[in-house]
Protein backbone atom coordinates (compact mmCIF):
# COMPACT_ATOMS: atom_id res chain seq x y z
CA UNK A 1 0.00 0.00 0.00
CA UNK A 2 1.22 3.65 -1.34
CA UNK A 3 2.66 5.62 1.70
CA UNK A 4 1.67 9.12 2.47
CA UNK A 5 4.77 10.23 0.70
CA UNK A 6 3.73 8.62 -2.73
CA UNK A 7 1.73 10.81 -5.36
CA UNK A 8 0.02 9.52 -8.46
CA UNK A 9 1.55 11.26 -12.10
CA UNK A 10 -1.75 13.25 -12.20
CA UNK A 11 -0.66 14.82 -8.72
CA UNK A 12 2.73 15.47 -10.03
CA UNK A 13 1.98 16.73 -13.07
CA UNK A 14 -1.16 19.26 -11.38
CA UNK A 15 2.17 20.51 -9.79
CA UNK A 16 4.29 20.64 -12.51
CA UNK A 17 1.77 22.98 -14.65
CA UNK A 18 1.59 25.14 -11.00
CA UNK A 19 5.29 25.78 -11.28
CA UNK A 20 4.73 26.54 -14.58
CA UNK A 21 1.68 28.91 -14.21
CA UNK A 22 -0.15 27.12 -16.40
CA UNK A 23 -2.71 25.49 -14.40
CA UNK A 24 -6.45 25.09 -15.31
CA UNK A 25 -8.05 22.58 -12.91
CA UNK A 26 -7.09 18.87 -12.05
CA UNK A 27 -6.31 16.71 -15.13
CA UNK A 28 -6.69 19.79 -17.67
CA UNK A 29 -4.88 21.26 -20.61
CA UNK A 30 -3.17 24.66 -19.62
CA UNK A 31 -3.49 27.72 -22.21
CA UNK A 32 0.20 26.51 -22.89
CA UNK A 33 1.07 23.17 -22.34
CA UNK A 34 -1.50 20.16 -23.03
CA UNK A 35 -1.79 17.27 -20.10
CA UNK A 36 -0.24 15.01 -22.65
CA UNK A 37 2.73 16.91 -23.64
CA UNK A 38 2.78 16.64 -19.71
CA UNK A 39 3.15 13.22 -19.36
CA UNK A 40 5.73 12.41 -21.99
CA UNK A 41 7.46 14.83 -19.86
CA UNK A 42 6.76 12.79 -16.97
CA UNK A 43 8.10 9.67 -17.96
CA UNK A 44 11.18 11.46 -19.56
CA UNK A 45 11.91 12.85 -16.09
CA UNK A 46 12.00 9.10 -14.83
CA UNK A 47 14.54 8.17 -17.42
CA UNK A 48 16.24 10.54 -16.37
CA UNK A 49 16.10 9.75 -12.46
CA UNK A 50 17.10 6.48 -13.77
CA UNK A 51 19.88 7.15 -15.66
CA UNK A 52 21.53 9.94 -13.29
CA UNK A 53 21.29 7.61 -10.00
CA UNK A 54 21.70 3.85 -11.40
CA UNK A 55 18.26 2.98 -8.56
CA UNK A 56 16.70 0.84 -10.61
CA UNK A 57 18.45 -2.37 -10.92
CA UNK A 58 17.50 -5.98 -12.16
CA UNK A 59 18.73 -9.27 -12.95
CA UNK A 60 18.65 -10.92 -16.29
CA UNK A 61 19.92 -15.02 -16.74
CA UNK A 62 21.11 -15.43 -20.15
CA UNK A 63 20.24 -19.62 -21.15
CA UNK A 64 23.77 -20.63 -22.79
CA UNK A 65 23.49 -22.28 -26.36
CA UNK A 66 26.80 -24.36 -27.16
CA UNK A 67 28.30 -22.08 -30.76
CA UNK A 68 26.12 -19.31 -29.85
CA UNK A 69 28.19 -16.38 -28.15
CA UNK A 70 25.32 -13.24 -29.02
CA UNK A 71 22.11 -12.84 -27.04
CA UNK A 72 19.63 -9.82 -27.16
CA UNK A 73 19.24 -7.75 -24.02
CA UNK A 74 16.60 -7.18 -22.04
CA UNK A 75 14.23 -4.43 -23.65
CA UNK A 76 14.39 -2.38 -20.24
CA UNK A 77 18.40 -2.78 -20.30
CA UNK A 78 20.23 0.68 -19.62
CA UNK A 79 23.85 -0.23 -18.39
CA UNK A 80 25.92 -3.54 -17.10
CA UNK A 81 26.59 -4.10 -13.82
CA UNK A 82 28.10 -7.34 -13.80
CA UNK A 83 28.11 -10.42 -15.41
CA UNK A 84 28.11 -13.65 -13.61
CA UNK A 85 29.03 -16.87 -15.08
CA UNK A 86 26.53 -19.94 -13.52
CA UNK A 87 24.89 -16.84 -11.85
CA UNK A 88 24.32 -16.28 -8.19
CA UNK A 89 27.29 -15.21 -6.06
CA UNK A 90 29.35 -18.79 -6.41
CA UNK A 91 29.64 -18.40 -9.78
CA UNK A 92 32.47 -16.41 -11.69
CA UNK A 93 32.92 -13.08 -12.64
CA UNK A 94 33.14 -11.97 -16.05
CA UNK A 95 35.26 -9.52 -17.34
CA UNK A 96 34.91 -6.90 -20.27
CA UNK A 97 36.67 -7.57 -23.62
CA UNK A 98 37.62 -4.79 -26.22
CA UNK A 99 38.29 -6.70 -29.63
CA UNK A 100 40.17 -4.05 -31.68
CA UNK A 101 43.15 -4.71 -29.23
CA UNK A 102 42.50 -8.45 -30.04
CA UNK A 103 42.74 -7.25 -33.29
CA UNK A 104 46.15 -5.31 -33.43
CA UNK A 105 47.03 -8.57 -31.46
CA UNK A 106 45.92 -10.80 -33.64
CA UNK A 107 44.91 -13.00 -31.36
CA UNK A 108 42.38 -15.90 -32.22
CA UNK A 109 38.52 -15.01 -32.07
CA UNK A 110 37.07 -18.27 -32.50
CA UNK A 111 38.52 -19.98 -29.29
CA UNK A 112 35.38 -22.36 -27.16
CA UNK A 113 34.93 -23.04 -23.50
CA UNK A 114 33.09 -21.30 -20.87
CA UNK A 115 32.37 -18.14 -21.31
CA UNK A 116 34.78 -15.80 -19.10
CA UNK A 117 34.30 -12.23 -21.02
CA UNK A 118 31.54 -9.98 -21.81
CA UNK A 119 31.86 -7.35 -25.08
CA UNK A 120 29.61 -4.75 -26.78
CA UNK A 121 32.14 -3.75 -29.47
CA UNK A 122 30.88 -3.64 -33.12
CA UNK A 123 27.32 -5.47 -31.53
CA UNK A 124 23.83 -3.27 -32.31
CA UNK A 125 22.53 -1.66 -28.98
CA UNK A 126 20.39 -4.42 -28.34
CA UNK A 127 22.77 -7.25 -28.12
CA UNK A 128 25.64 -8.43 -25.71
CA UNK A 129 28.30 -11.04 -26.67
CA UNK A 130 30.63 -13.34 -24.60
CA UNK A 131 33.92 -14.52 -24.74
CA UNK A 132 35.12 -17.43 -25.59
CA UNK A 133 32.30 -19.23 -27.76
CA UNK A 134 30.31 -21.20 -25.39
CA UNK A 135 31.06 -24.95 -25.71
CA UNK A 136 28.24 -26.30 -24.21
CA UNK A 137 24.81 -25.55 -23.42
CA UNK A 138 23.73 -24.04 -19.80
CA UNK A 139 20.72 -25.88 -17.83
CA UNK A 140 17.60 -25.61 -19.87
CA UNK A 141 14.51 -23.63 -18.53
CA UNK A 142 12.18 -25.12 -16.97
CA UNK A 143 9.16 -23.09 -18.94
CA UNK A 144 9.92 -19.50 -18.08
CA UNK A 145 12.55 -16.69 -18.55
CA UNK A 146 12.76 -15.92 -15.01
CA UNK A 147 12.74 -19.72 -13.29
CA UNK A 148 16.05 -20.34 -15.71
CA UNK A 149 18.73 -22.64 -13.62
CA UNK A 150 21.95 -20.50 -13.75
CA UNK A 151 24.29 -23.54 -13.53
CA UNK A 152 26.33 -23.42 -17.16
CA UNK A 153 24.13 -19.93 -17.82
CA UNK A 154 25.64 -16.27 -17.43
CA UNK A 155 23.34 -13.53 -15.14
CA UNK A 156 23.55 -10.12 -15.14
CA UNK A 157 22.98 -7.93 -13.21
CA UNK A 158 21.90 -4.36 -14.84
CA UNK A 159 20.39 -0.93 -14.44
CA UNK A 160 17.25 -0.71 -16.22
CA UNK A 161 14.41 2.22 -17.58
CA UNK A 162 11.62 2.90 -15.54
CA UNK A 163 7.64 1.54 -16.76
CA UNK A 164 6.31 3.96 -18.87
CA UNK A 165 4.08 5.59 -17.28
CA UNK A 166 0.72 5.28 -19.34
CA UNK A 167 -2.23 6.16 -16.71
CA UNK A 168 -2.23 9.77 -14.74
CA UNK A 169 -3.56 7.77 -11.89
CA UNK A 170 -1.13 5.30 -11.32
CA UNK A 171 2.43 5.68 -9.35
CA UNK A 172 5.57 5.95 -10.61
CA UNK A 173 7.87 3.04 -11.23
CA UNK A 174 7.25 1.31 -7.84
CA UNK A 175 11.65 1.14 -8.05
CA UNK A 176 11.21 4.87 -7.22
CA UNK A 177 11.18 5.53 -3.49
CA UNK A 178 8.35 7.39 -2.02
CA UNK A 179 10.07 10.19 -0.66
CA UNK A 180 11.39 11.47 -4.06
CA UNK A 181 7.90 11.68 -5.06
CA UNK A 182 7.60 14.88 -4.67
CA UNK A 183 10.61 16.38 -6.07
CA UNK A 184 9.47 14.64 -9.51
CA UNK A 185 7.24 17.66 -10.18
CA UNK A 186 10.45 20.27 -10.52
CA UNK A 187 12.24 18.14 -13.42
CA UNK A 188 8.51 17.84 -15.32
CA UNK A 189 8.60 21.30 -14.79
CA UNK A 190 12.20 22.07 -15.63
CA UNK A 191 11.43 20.29 -19.10
CA UNK A 192 7.87 21.50 -19.62
CA UNK A 193 9.41 25.35 -18.83
CA UNK A 194 12.28 24.27 -21.55
CA UNK A 195 10.37 25.06 -25.06
CA UNK A 196 8.46 28.37 -23.75
CA UNK A 197 10.56 31.64 -24.88
CA UNK A 198 8.53 33.71 -22.23
CA UNK A 199 10.60 35.16 -19.93
CA UNK A 200 8.71 34.49 -17.07
CA UNK A 201 9.59 30.40 -17.92
CA UNK A 202 13.42 30.83 -18.70
CA UNK A 203 13.13 31.73 -14.80
CA UNK A 204 11.29 28.85 -13.22
CA UNK A 205 13.46 26.51 -15.70
CA UNK A 206 16.35 28.21 -13.71
CA UNK A 207 14.74 27.59 -10.72
CA UNK A 208 13.33 23.92 -11.43
CA UNK A 209 16.59 22.86 -12.62
CA UNK A 210 18.17 23.94 -9.64
CA UNK A 211 16.32 22.13 -7.66
CA UNK A 212 16.09 19.03 -9.46
CA UNK A 213 19.59 18.70 -9.75
CA UNK A 214 20.06 18.97 -5.80
CA UNK A 215 17.27 16.02 -5.17
CA UNK A 216 19.12 13.80 -8.17
CA UNK A 217 22.31 14.42 -6.44
CA UNK A 218 20.61 13.48 -2.86
CA UNK A 219 19.39 10.41 -4.26
CA UNK A 220 22.22 9.05 -5.49
CA UNK A 221 24.33 9.90 -2.53
CA UNK A 222 21.65 8.09 -0.39
CA UNK A 223 21.73 5.33 -2.82
CA UNK A 224 25.84 5.00 -2.55
CA UNK A 225 26.06 5.44 1.28
CA UNK A 226 23.02 3.58 2.31
CA UNK A 227 22.19 0.81 1.22
CA UNK A 228 19.40 -0.36 -0.23
CA UNK A 229 17.07 2.78 -0.76
CA UNK A 230 13.77 1.15 0.51
CA UNK A 231 15.86 1.45 4.11
CA UNK A 232 16.27 5.34 3.65
CA UNK A 233 14.02 7.88 5.50
CA UNK A 234 12.44 10.78 3.52
CA UNK A 235 14.71 13.80 2.76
Amino acid sequence: MPSSYAQTAQQIIDDAFRLCLDFRGSGRDGRIWRYSEALDEFNFTLIDLAKNTGILRASYIFPIQVNVNIYDLPRNYVRPLRFVMNGDTQGRFLLPKTLTRDDLMRLPTTPKGDPTHFFKEFLPSNKIGFFPIPSQTGTPTTGMSDTTDTKGNVQMWYMRSPTPQISITDYPDSGIPEFIHMWLKYGVAARMCMYSKRKIHQQKLQRNILVWRMAVNRLKRLGMWQGPLQGVRPL
